[in-house]
């Protein structure tokens, strides 16, 4: 198994994203999020390197995010974003989405 090279912890999510590359405005859906950013599943993919805003919905979390950052992986069906800032209110999404996978670890289902 590959030695995990990310910094921060990734949390499985599901929401909405829309976010304007250099020709044109489009929309995603959430992958994953992490303190350092997101992966966005879409049919428009954005430059490697590029620069731009994406605005996105948790599912299960009140409000809508607003953020920065740069392409740093861009592949069939995906794209992956680091922030350049953190977004207001990041803390508390990721908390409670630390708080869910715990919950769900401690409290397996059996079938």
């Amino acid at each position: 198994m590959p030695e995990e090279k990310r910094c921060h912890k990734r949390y499985p999510v599901s929401g909405k994203t829309l976010f304007q590359t250099e020709s044109q405005e489009a929309t995603g859906e959430l992958v994953d999020i992490a303190r350092g950013g997101v992966c966005i599943r879409s049919e428009v993919k954005p430059l490697d390197g590029e620069e731009l805003t994406v605005r996105f919905t948790v599912q299960d979390h009140i409000g809508v995010f607003e953020i920065r950052g740069m392409v740093v992986r861009v592949q069939s069906n995906s794209w992956a974003m680091m922030f350049l800032e953190e977004p207001m209110e990041m803390e508390t999404l990721l908390r409670s989405l630390a708080e869910k996978a715990e919950k769900q670890v401690a409290s397996p289902t059996c079938t």
